[in-house]
C-alpha cells in the first residue's frame, strides 16, 4: 500500500487529477484511512505501477525507481561519511590521551 501523498511528491509524481481518473477508469483501487482526523488514502502499489506504465511508459517508471535508489544511497554515504569523521576525531583523542 502506498498513500496518495507519496504518490504525488516522490518516485511517481502523479497528480490528483491522473489518480482521479484512475479510479473512475476502475484501474486503482483505494482505501480512506485517517490520521489524527486527516483524511488520507492508499492505493495498491502494484496497481500505480501498472497505470504509470500504461500512462508514461515503462522507462519513465524504471527511470524514475533508479533515482529514488540513487537518491537513498547518495543519503547513505552522506550519514556515512559525517558518522566517519566522529569517529576519526574520538580516535585521535583517545589516542592523544594514550599518548600522554
Amino acid at each position: 500500500m502506498i498513500t496518495d501523498a507519496a504518490l504525488r511528491h516522490k518516485e511517481y509524481k502523479l497528480t490528483g487529477d491522473d489518480l482521479e481518473a484512475g479510479v473512475k477508469a476502475g484501474k486503482l483501487r483505494f482505501s480512506l484511512q485517517y490520521a489524527h482526523g486527516n483524511p488520507y488514502y492508499k492505493f495498491v502499489r502494484s496497481e500505480i505501477e501498472a497505470f504509470v506504465k500504461e500512462k508514461q511508459g515503462g522507462k519513465h517508471l524504471e527511470r524514475k525507481k533508479l533515482q529514488a535508489e540513487l537518491a537513498k544511497i547518495e543519503t547513505g554515504l552522506r550519514s556515512l561519511k559525517i558518522q566517519k569523521t566522529k569517529l576519526e576525531k574520538r580516535r585521535n583523542e583517545l589516542l592523544a590521551k594514550l599518548g600522554k
